[in-house]
């Protein structure tokens, strides 16, 4: 049964990559792309924060790094 698995998607983080290879060789593996935008706005925004909490920036450029 196994080997007429052609797809399988999986999630980006998936702890279970190296079981579903061995388990389904023919198989393609997909990456779900569902939650890439978020993980990237995520990184964006706790990089923005790191940048406002350890720099002395002018209130003008706080407050657009703050808003944006």
């Amino acid at each position: 049964m196994r080997r007429h698995v052609k797809v399988i998607t999986i999630g980006i983080l998936s702890a279970h990559y190296y079981e579903i290879t061995m388990l389904f060789l023919q198989a393609k593996i997909i990456l779900d792309c569902f939650h890439i935008p978020q993980r990237l706005r995520q990184a964006i925004t706790r990089f923005r924060i790191r940048i406002i909490n350890t720099s002395a920036i002018k209130p003008i450029a706080y407050r657009t790094l703050k808003l944006y």
